[in-house]
């Protein structure tokens, strides 16, 4: 291609060679229509593909988040309710879905599969450009939100997007975001909750709905990325044209955003839900923010985004330790937010008093000071630079996404598209500008600036019930200002009619679809050869000579018994974050920034292949490094692992961050509780989840905080204990593509002599049928599993996905309201299902008591091919290096081997809608031992009243 040249429509722009990403860039425009596209051409075999529209909210409806959720459910060419979930069921795709960000939506999709990937970009075109929204406004009422008639004739609320937002609202993170939008931009769209504000979603009309999409959803406001290795680009800009864009003449609509002039110093109250036993003490959260750049302002913002870090990422970091040392915070964290036109940075003071606020300040102002006088740790700061270098050298799996958010960053607001990707120039300008005390300026203009803006979140036992109490009042203004109900009861008729109605085989069939000669019968494997050095398994990958190797450590934790496992899973937190005999934790953060490209303690179990009652539990330790560090890399490693320093003064706080940590994710993720908790009563993998990240390790952090000094010393002998028996090469299977065994050789040698036999465990399992738990917020989260004798069943893949896509989607989702839902089945004999902010968790757990019946009403006679497809597709995900060598360690632990998983393959794509039907009797069997567990807020469980409560506070 060249600059000026016309091809199918579209005049190329602009070329641009980016060695950093070793791409080159085309930007182009649709003459007739207006739209931009920009072709980022490597050789990645995963092509991406993503259209992108600016939005500029102008309230708190959320109609750009409900617009982004109803385009996918159905278009004139592909009229099929949900093609978006149909993509998901029958697709080889790598990635599918939208999202909404402060002033854009995106539709962004990827497949390695040149046929599948124009299909996926035809069904999305279309999704855009012609969804049915406009005719059936059953979509709007279902995807955004409708009223709802109870057994008592009272109004209720139901919608996916508004049962997403309150559990959005429930976190406090989302709240504090909001407020401090709201506060920094009070003349411009940012002010605006894009997601949407439950409680102004509910106002939100159909027509100013329809409105909407017809305003915003024009090529002339659209921005088109192809990334990849895309050979049939003259056919992709073809089809693009002549199906799309030169139906339309160009609009000369810009939807600018105001820049907004810095607002003066203001304070900004604000209550958050906490639970009724929760005390309220110390509990309130401050945020002090500021704009302080533009979106082109890159080197300002990376050096943001680095000066952040140097002051917070460690209990020992400048700001972190003064507020600790203080005590007037439990944590102090410092970000830029740099996802709109004007990045704000942000200091985040947790677990404080109101009083505390200018006290926290003025010791901040004096650690200020200091660095104002003595200067930066430079090291530090280029040891953050060193950490970046690397990532950008490492590749991930979806680099063509990371890529289309980078250029919509800025190609948004008109700019160049390749603004973000000059990376070892913008770095080399850090360099620089660090000699120069350029970061100390940043740091001196925010902290001494007259014009900060503080948010403050105080805590509330009773916002839930002024929150119930204020709904149900608007409700029942709403049914007295009607009088007669009729027109709602007719409508909700009409939309449980239509979920209830399937697709036409005449629209399923407007579909574009795969054949099973375009999936393959083979899968890829990724092959290990098997040695033993110093008595020790190494499991040697390939390596693809990039420069860049990785080093996994499994040490077997046989021996430690359930009741240990708490133990263990604190121990696990704490490498990295305490000094050791050689390094302080700045220091050695520092070091392991500078030789490390990442490093990461982990536990996991591995579960038996065909028995459920037993699993291989490990502590893991995963490396990622230059092959040139290799030295420093395991003399960092086995620092850490032999020579961290356990304190009494040091462990404290980290406790107490890791008690929030986990209250704050519970309340975010409920079905993670859930699941882990009812997976606890049917396997041994199950227990280990739970006691090292569940519920039960929860109430012992809980417990340990509560008693901390008379449990600390007998904690930190556990550690030191731990030390010496778990990092021994008697338990240790190491996994490589490293090529130079005489340095895994060194590292075997210097590990622990301890004598140990690696073995599979039998944990007892957790006694409990019905549970619930109780957390702040409007919506809820189911786990149900249930258990049976180990199978041989080739097909529990095929199941699992027809379940999770066929079934849980419809009646959860679509039918219930719920956010999201799904299934997880293994071949040992164990099914689990789950719900994510549900508004009615009484009806989701009888819709997974009766999944059974899906199976039941098959047609013996249906075809099933896109199912098979789709099922097969999930089971070959995309994966980078790092990611296979672990997936393929897994696999090797499970003892699941390549003959296997062709077997089942092969199993998968012979099934038929009979072999999937001939299992509904298996299913029910299997029901029969079932376990549940809800996660909710207190009114919605207090009508689970044979549920026991497992908080345990």
């Amino acid at each position: 291609m060249k600059v000026d040249q016309i091809i199918n429509g579209f005049k190329v722009i602009k070329e641009t060679e980016l060695k950093d990403i070793n791409s080159v860039v085309y930007e182009m425009e649709h003459l007739k229509s207006g739209a931009k596209l920009c072709f980022i051409k490597n050789d990645d075999n995963n092509k991406t593909f993503s259209i992108t529209f600016k939005k500029l909210p102008s309230n708190d409806t959320g109609v750009f988040h409900i617009l982004e959720h109803c385009v996918l459910n159905g278009s004139k060419k592909y009229p099929v309710k949900e093609p978006f979930v149909e993509l998901l069921k029958s697709s080889m795709q790598t990635f599918l879905n939208a999202m909404t960000s402060t002033d854009y939506t995106t539709y962004p999709i990827s497949s390695r599969n040149d046929k599948d990937f124009m299909n996926l970009i035809s069904v999305y075109l279309d999704a855009v450009f012609n969804p049915l929204l406009h005719e059936n406004p059953n979509i709007f009422y279902q995807e955004g939100w409708h009223y709802e008639v109870d057994e008592d004739n009272n109004l209720t609320y139901n919608g996916v997007v508004f049962n997403e937002m309150k559990g959005a609202y429930s976190s406090i993170d989302d709240t504090l975001i909001n407020n401090i939008n709201k506060t920094l931009f009070p003349n411009n769209c940012y002010q605006y909750d894009g997601g949407g504000n439950p409680e102004n979603i509910t106002d939100l009309s159909y027509e100013e709905f329809v409105n909407t999409h017809k305003k915003y959803y024009h090529p002339s406001n659209s921005k088109i990325i192809l990334d990849g290795d895309i050979k049939n680009l003259e056919e992709i800009l073809t089809f693009i044209d002549e199906e799309y864009l030169s139906k339309y003449d160009k609009q000369e609509t810009t939807f600018e955003i105001d820049v907004q002039e810095e607002v003066e110093a203001k304070v900004v109250e604000y209550e958050y839900e906490l639970n009724k036993e929760e005390p309220i003490e110390n509990r309130t959260v401050v945020a002090i923010a500021k704009i302080v750049s533009n979106y082109d302002e890159t080197v300002k913002n990376m050096a943001w985004q680095l000066l952040a870090n140097y002051l917070v990422s460690n209990n020992d970091s400048k700001f972190t330790k003064a507020i600790l040392d203080s005590g007037l915070a439990e944590d102090v964290e410092f970000d830029l937010m740099d996802g709109c036109m004007q990045p704000w940075v942000v200091l985040v003071l947790r677990n404080t008093e109101k009083e505390n606020i200018d006290k926290a300040l003025d010791v901040l102002k004096s650690v200020t000071k200091e660095i104002l006088k003595e200067g930066l740790d430079k090291k530090k700061i280029l040891s953050s630079l060193y950490a970046l270098e690397f990532k950008i050298k490492e590749k991930s799996e979806l680099s063509g996404l990371i890529h289309s958010s980078n250029v919509i960053k800025a190609w948004n607001y008109g700019d160049d598209p390749t603004l973000r990707f000059h990376y070892t120039k913008y770095i080399n300008e850090l360099k620089e500008k660090l000699e120069e005390g350029y970061f100390e300026k940043l740091l001196e203009e925010f902290i001494f600036s007259d014009n900060l803006c503080t948010i403050i979140a105080k805590p509330s036992h009773e916002i839930a019930s002024k929150r119930i109490e204020n709904e149900k009042s608007k409700l029942a203004s709403k049914k007295e200002e009607l009088g007669d109900i009729a027109e709602i009861i007719k409508l909700n008729e009409n939309l449980i009619a239509y979920q209830q109605e399937p697709n036409s085989e005449e629209a399923l069939n407007t579909l574009p679809k795969l054949t099973l000669e375009d999936v393959g019968k083979d899968i890829e494997d990724f092959p290990h050869q098997d040695e033993r050095i110093k008595g020790v398994d190494v499991l040697n990958y390939q390596n693809d000579n990039l420069g860049i190797s990785y080093l996994n450590l499994y040490f077997n934790l046989a021996g430690i018994k359930k009741e240990q496992l708490p133990y263990i899973g604190f121990f696990n937190t704490l490498f990295g974050r305490l000094d050791t005999e050689k390094y302080t934790v700045e220091d050695l953060q520092s070091e392991l920034k500078t030789y490390v490209g990442a490093l990461k303690f982990g536990l996991d179990s591995f579960e038996g292949n065909d028995d459920k009652e037993i699993c291989y539990p490990t502590l893991s330790v995963q490396l990622s490094f230059l092959d040139e560090n290799i030295d420093r890399t395991i003399e960092l490693v086995l620092e850490m692992m032999h020579n961290t320093v356990f304190s009494k003064e040091k462990i404290l706080p980290i406790l107490k961050q890791d008690n929030e940590f986990a209250r704050q994710i519970v309340i975010s993720s409920g079905h993670a509780l859930a699941m882990s908790r009812v997976n606890s009563h049917i396997s041994s993998k199950g227990v280990f989840t739970e006691y090292t990240v569940g519920n039960e390790f929860t109430k012992w952090l809980q417990d340990f905080d509560k008693n901390y000094e008379e449990k600390i010393d007998d904690f930190i002998e556990v550690c030191n204990l731990f030390k010496e028996i778990l990092f021994a090469k008697d338990r240790l299977t190491i996994s490589t593509n490293y090529e130079d065994k005489s340095k895994i050789e060194k590292l075997i040698t210097s590990l622990s002599t301890v004598e140990a036999n690696k073995a599979n465990v039998r944990y007892p399992l957790v006694a409990g049928r019905k549970e619930k738990y109780v957390i702040p917020g409007g919506v809820s989260y189911v786990g149900f599993a249930c258990k049976r004798e180990a199978s041989e069943d080739p097909l529990y893949l095929l199941l699992m996905h027809s379940l999770t896509y066929d079934y849980l989607w419809n009646e959860v989702r679509v039918k219930n309201g719920a956010y999201g839902s799904g299934s997880v089945l293994r071949k040992a004999g164990l099914l689990t299902m789950y719900s994510y902010r549900d508004p009615n968790p009484i009806n989701t757990i009888e819709i997974m008591e009766n999944c059974y019946k899906h199976f039941e009403e098959i047609d013996d006679s249906a075809d099933i091919t896109s199912l098979i497809i789709g099922a097969l597709s999930s089971a070959d995900p995309l994966l980078t290096t790092k990611n296979k060598i672990l997936t393929y360690d897994s696999l090797y632990f499970r003892g699941i081997t390549y003959e296997e998983r062709m077997k089942n393959r092969e199993a998968i794509l012979k099934a038929t809608a009979k072999d999937l039907k001939d299992h509904a009797e298996y299913m029910k069997e299997w029901l029969e031992d079932k376990y549940i567990c809800v996660v909710g807020n207190a009114e919605t469980l207090n009508n689970l009243d044979d549920y026991t409560d497992i908080k345990g506070e």
